[in-house]
C-alpha cells in the first residue's frame, strides 16, 4: 500500500463478513489454510510473474475496523440478529496468522500457490477479497509487461498507463508491476519517487498544437531539455476435515533445473516433502502477523530486486516458454505422488458424504 492508503476491514465482500459472523457466533474457531493460485493460463501465455506481495503484506499488518465502520455494519439488516460478540471481535480485529508466498518477480505456472495464508478461519475469510485484488492486479500487469518486453527484443519499454488506469492508486501499482515485469521505467512521477523507478516523459499533443508548427514546437522543447528530450511525432465433518487437511491440503512448489541450466519442470507437492535437487519457491514472509524481514528495505530496493529476480528467471526459461506464441508443449508442472494420494482421499471422502 502507499502512505495513507486504506487498510479498512470493510475492503471485502459482504459475504466474507457474514461468514465471519457465522464462525464467531457459532464459536467455530478452527485454523484454516487458504491458497491463491490460477487454474489455467490465458490464451497465448506460457507463464505468469508474481507481483503485489509487498502491498499485500502491508495490508495484513494494518487491516482493522474503526468504530464508525462497526456502527455501519450493526445497522445493516443482514446483521440485525447477530450477537454482540461479533462486533466486539471486529473491534479488536488484527491479522494474527502466517503467510508464505512466492517472492515478487518469481515466474510461476497453473496450480502453483502464489500465496498461502494460515490463520483462524474468520480472519482468513475477512482478508480474502483484498488479497485477491492486490495480487491479481499486479500479477496481471507484471505478466503483461513480461510479454511486451519480450516482444521488444531488448529495446527498452516504458510504462505510460496512469491516465488510463482504473483510479490513481491503480496507476501507481501498475507502474510498479510493469517495472517488475521488465519495463525500463514509467511516466508516473509518484511511482518513480516512491519505488525508485526511472521516470520518462515526452510532451503532450497540446504542446505541439500550441506552437505555429512542429519544428517550432520541437525547437522550443529542445531549448528547455537539450539532453533529455523525447519528441512526440504522432499528434464433511467439516471441522475435523479442516483440521486434518490443514495438517496435510499445505503445498510447496519445487522447481527443477536441467543440465543446460534452464528450468526443466515444477512439482507441486506437500510442504514437508523434500527434493534436494529442486528449489522450493514458497518462502515464509509472515508469522503470527509479524513480517519476517529483519530490516525492511526501501521500496525502491524491493521493486528493483523483484525485477532482477524476474529478468534472471526469464533467462532460464526454455525458449518455447519465452516465445510469444502458445507453446505446443507447456512448461511441465506435475503433482507429487503424495499430493495426488491426498487429493484422492479427499475426493473419496466427499463421495461418501454425498451418499450419506
Amino acid at each position: 500500500m502507499i502512505s495513507g492508503a486504506p487498510s479498512s476491514g470493510l475492503l471485502t465482500d459482504l459475504y466474507e463478513l457474514t461468514m465471519a459472523a457465522g464462525y464467531v457466533q457459532n464459536r467455530f474457531d478452527a485454523r484454516a489454510t487458504f491458497e491463491l493460485f490460477v487454474r489455467h493460463l490465458p490464451p497465448r501465455r506460457n507463464y505468469l510473474v508474481a507481483a503485489g506481495l509487498e502491498q499485500a503484506l502491508d495490508f495484513l499488518q494494518n487491516v482493522q475496523f474503526s468504530a464508525e465502520e462497526i456502527t455501519y455494519l450493526r445497522g445493516l439488516p443482514v446483521f440485525r440478529h447477530v450477537d454482540d460478540a461479533f462486533f466486539d471481535y471486529l473491534a479488536g480485529f488484527r491479522f494474527s496468522g502466517d503467510a508464505w508466498a512466492l517472492p515478487e518477480g518469481t515466474i510461476f505456472f497453473p496450480d502453483e500457490p502464489l500465496l498461502r495464508i494460515t490463520a483462524p478461519i474468520a480472519e482468513a475469510q475477512i482478508i480474502e477479497t483484498s488479497l485477491l485484488s492486490i495480487l491479481h492486479f499486479q500479477t496481471l500487469i507484471a505478466s503483461k509487461a513480461a510479454r511486451v518486453t519480450t516482444a521488444a527484443a531488448g529495446r527498452p519499454v516504458v510504462e505510460f498507463g496512469t491516465r488510463r488506469a482504473h483510479g490513481i492508486e491503480a496507476g501507481i501499482f501498475a507502474a510498479r508491476a510493469a517495472f517488475i515485469g521488465g519495463c525500463a521505467g514509467t511516466s508516473n512521477a509518484f511511482a518513480g519517487h516512491r519505488f525508485g523507478i526511472p521516470v520518462y516523459g515526452t510532451q503532450a499533443h497540446s504542446w505541439i498544437m500550441a506552437h505555429e508548427d512542429e519544428a517550432k514546437a520541437f525547437g522550443s522543447f529542445l531549448d528547455a531539455f537539450p539532453d533529455e528530450a523525447t519528441l512526440l511525432v504522432d499528434t464433511y465433518n467439516v471441522r475435523g476435515a479442516i483440521e486434518k487437511i490443514l495438517a496435510l491440503g499445505r503445498k510447496q512448489v519445487f522447481r527443477f533445473t536441467g543440465g543446460d541450466g534452464k528450468y526443466s519442470s515444477d512439482t507441486v507437492g506437500l510442504e514437508n516433502e523434500a527434493y534436494p535437487e529442486a528449489e522450493p519457491l514458497l518462502v515464509p514472509v509472515m508469522r503470527e502477523s509479524k513480517r519476517l524481514e529483519a530490516s525492511p528495505q526501501k521500496p525502491g530496493a524491493l521493486v528493483s530486486a523483484a525485477r532482477e529476480r524476474f529478468l534472471a528467471s526469464r533467462e532460464r526459461l526454455p525458449e518455447r516458454i519465452v516465445s510469444l506464441k502458445a507453446a505446443q508443449e507447456p512448461f511441465p508442472v506435475q503433482h507429487s505422488a503424495r499430493l495426488e494420494e491426498l487429493f484422492e482421499q479427499v475426493r473419496q471422502t466427499r463421495v461418501k458424504s454425498a451418499r450419506t
